[in-house]
């Protein structure tokens, strides 16, 4: 009876770890929330709120390293570099924005100037 017992305890013990360090690398609450990362190959690399909400990255080599935070998510306010790389970005997002917005707007302004004149 004894037997059992201590062959399930070390077997259970090694695999108990081994599982929880796959998904911590350092710890959850070290800090705040995440000190060094939850998934260093799915969900964090660095920290999720090592200052307030995230240090360097959410995801910086598994999951956002290219899609939702390539420097901070909220390190001033809501993305101090970008928030989607891949996507809408702090920069992109306005660039994008302001070269559609000068397109549509000369489109509108040759319609209108075209009718304008005619209208006069």
């Amino acid at each position: 009876m004894h037997r059992p017992v201590i062959d399930s305890t070390p077997t259970t013990e090694p695999v108990t770890p081994r599982k929880k360090r796959k998904l911590f690398s350092m710890g959850i609450g070290a800090h705040g929330i995440v000190a060094v990362g939850i998934s260093a190959h799915g969900v964090i690399s660095i920290g999720v709120i090592s200052h307030g909400i995230i240090s360097i990255g959410i995801i910086s080599m598994g999951v956002l390293s290219t899609g939702l935070v390539t420097m901070g998510l909220l390190t001033s306010g809501l993305v101090s570099m970008g928030l989607k790389a891949s996507g809408p970005t702090s920069m992109e997002l306005m660039m994008d924005h302001s070269g559609m917005d000068h397109s549509g707007m000369d489109h509108g302004d040759m319609n209108h100037g075209e009718g304008m004149p005619a209208a006069e």
